[in-house]
């Protein structure tokens, strides 16, 4: 197993570079039932995101490889259903209106308000595709048997 990735089947992908965030991250919302997968490189969140296919991602905006803003630019690209919430520790208004404007559903502040964080993440469970199946999946799925 890779070092940097902690590999769970399903749930919420915690992207950042400190691991005492994802620690606390995993901890709390493992309390609350959720499976966490950390990564700490951004340069490695994308094919994590795409191999887990979680119901929420929590995205630290400032880290050393490459900024969260790039990472949701390519998950957009991607895999534009998956909800992503930007954590950030000092964002500028310009990096969260960017942040807003690449479809972020939440940008929120560190320290991390625990309440509402655990409302985003059981919204976005119960929203999640139960098959976990992304848009073209579905698409192709449907027009193949048709519901009559």
């Amino acid at each position: 197993m890779d070092p940097l990735v902690n590999e769970t089947p399903y749930g919420i992908v915690v992207v950042d570079d400190e691991s005492t965030v994802c620690d606390l991250l995993r901890r709390g919302l493992n309390e609350d039932n959720f499976l966490v997968t950390s990564v700490l490189r951004a340069d490695q969140a994308l094919g994590v995101i795409l191999k887990v296919r979680p119901c929420l991602v929590i995205l630290d905006i400032h880290m050393p490889q490459r900024s969260g803003l790039e990472v949701l630019k390519d998950l957009r690209g991607a895999a534009p259903r998956i909800p992503v919430v930007i954590l950030t520790g000092g964002a500028t208004a310009e990096e969260r209106d960017e942040a807003r404007r690449l479809g972020a559903c939440e940008v929120l502040s560190k320290p991390v308000n625990w309440a509402y964080l655990r409302r985003i993440a059981y919204l976005y469970s119960f929203l999640k595709d139960p098959l976990g199946r992304n848009e073209k999946e579905v698409s192709d799925h449907e027009r193949r048997n048709p519901v009559h």
